[in-house]
Order: C-alpha cells, then sequence, then structure tokens
C-alpha cells in the first residue's frame, strides 16, 4: 500500500491561485521585458492549474462522499479533459446547474491555449510574444475566483477569503511567509485590524454566511478591500507574532 504523505500549510488550489495573483502583479510591475514575460508565463500556468486543481479536490470530495474506491476516483480526475470539467463539473459537484457566463469561458481558453503554446512551442517565428502582450492577467485572476464562488455558492458554503487576492503572511514567527488561515479565524479579525467596520449580524459565523457565499459577496468584499489605504494590517502589540493579512505578501519592504 502506498504512504500517504500529509503537509500543513499546502493546499493545492491556495497555491496556485496566490501564484496566479503574484505573477499577474509582478509581470505588471516588471522594469524589462525578460521579467515580464517570465511572470505572463508563469501566470498562465498557474491559473490554468488552478482550475483543474479546484475542479478535482470538488470532484474528490463528492466522490469520496459518494463512496467510490481511490482507483475509480482517480480514473475519473486523470482522463477527463479540462475543458469539458470546466463546463460540466461545476454543476456535477455542487447538484445545481451551474452556468459559466460565456465571456469567463472566453478568458479561460485564451489562456488555456497560450499555456499550451508556451509549454509546447511550435511556432516558426516569435509571434507568441504578440499574443502574451495582448494577456491582461487581471482577467484570468478574476475569472478564476468568480469560477469558484459560484460552485461555493450553489454548494451553500462560503467561499475562502484568498480569492479576494489577499494572504496571511507569519507562519513561525517568519513574517515573510505566507499562511493559509480561515474565514472565522483570520480574516473577519484581520478586517476589524484594517478599520473595516461591517454589520455581523449578531455573530461572525452569521456574517460568513451573509457576506462570503455569493458573487454578489466577493464583489462587495473586492470593492472594500480595493479602498484600503495600507497594504499589510497593522502589527499587534498583544500578540506580536500574530499573522498578519496583507496584499503584497511577497514584498519584503511591506511584510517586515
Amino acid at each position: 500500500m502506498t504512504t500517504e504523505h500529509w503537509r500543513f500549510n499546502s493546499s493545492i488550489p491556495w497555491h496556485y491561485f496566490s501564484s496566479a495573483v503574484y505573477e499577474s502583479v509582478l509581470a505588471r510591475e516588471s522594469t524589462n521585458q525578460f521579467q515580464k514575460y517570465h511572470h505572463l508565463r508563469s501566470c498562465t500556468y498557474f491559473s490554468v492549474c488552478c482550475f483543474e486543481a479546484f475542479l478535482n479536490a470538488m470532484m474528490r470530495e463528492k466522490l469520496g462522499q459518494d463512496g467510490l474506491a481511490e482507483g475509480n476516483i482517480l480514473k475519473k480526475l486523470r482522463f477527463g479533459k479540462l475543458a469539458e470539467k470546466l463546463q460540466q463539473w461545476p454543476s456535477e459537484v455542487s447538484g445545481k446547474q451551474i452556468e459559466i457566463p460565456s465571456h469567463l469561458l472566453d478568458v479561460f481558453n485564451t489562456f488555456q491555449s497560450l499555456r499550451n503554446e508556451v509549454t509546447h512551442a511550435k511556432t516558426r517565428d516569435h509571434s507568441v510574444y504578440v499574443e502574451l502582450d495582448r494577456l491582461r492577467p487581471d482577467q484570468i485572476i478574476d475569472a478564476l475566483a468568480r469560477v469558484m464562488v459560484m460552485v461555493y455558492e450553489a454548494k451553500g458554503c462560503a467561499f475562502p477569503y484568498w480569492l479576494l487576492g489577499w494572504n496571511f503572511v507569519g507562519v513561525g514567527g517568519d513574517p515573510g511567509h505566507p499562511l493559509e488561515s480561515t474565514n472565522l479565524n483570520g480574516f473577519v479579525h484581520s478586517l476589524r485590524s484594517l478599520g473595516i467596520g461591517f454589520n455581523n449580524y449578531g455573530s461572525d459565523f452569521a456574517w460568513e454566511k451573509k457576506a462570503m457565499t455569493s458573487i454578489k459577496g466577493y464583489e462587495e468584499l473586492k470593492r472594500i478591500l480595493s479602498q484600503v489605504q495600507v497594504d499589510i494590517e497593522p502589527k499587534s502589540d498583544r500578540f506580536p507574532f500574530k499573522p498578519r493579512l496583507t496584499r503584497r505578501w511577497w514584498d519584503v519592504e511591506v511584510v517586515r
């Protein structure tokens, strides 16, 4: 029997989504073409991989609940085509009909096509750079988040805070080490630390159900966080090693 290996702080969808966000920002902030194309290529990899990792994780959860053996689950995950997964699996894993808007599918198809080209380069010339120049990484980040939020909404679950593009830092006292926290143990308290006031409807749990279970909630929280004037929540004098929420978790100047 194969020995299973598990790690702390290692969710694959979280890693891939956060990496796509990271690469999209660095592509925008690059100071030369080599850097820009490196980060654009990386963004295509992580964004497309994130879609599949998320859908596979959701399907694995469903099939496990249905009682399927591991071998049958792996067969389902391995042999499904990615385009079919994106169109069919959201409805299958949620038990409700989900129609992915055509403009989100178009964004995904553009990034997948370019990901395939940069992975298996076949063109005679350098036209791939023209395609890279046309990319808008912010579109794939938003498309990723929206599709995942749609699935969580259909399942009646809260979406994770990191789909808003922010992360926590501060693992084991290292102020620059990213950490996956939770909506209720971390995110809601960090909103207060950032000076964001909100009606919690009697409890943080009730607020999460109200504010983090729909596309409308996603859009509202994105709007609120976009207006925050600082890049990272203030340090706590009472809890100096408390992880802090930041929009720039890779930026040494910010996190330290």
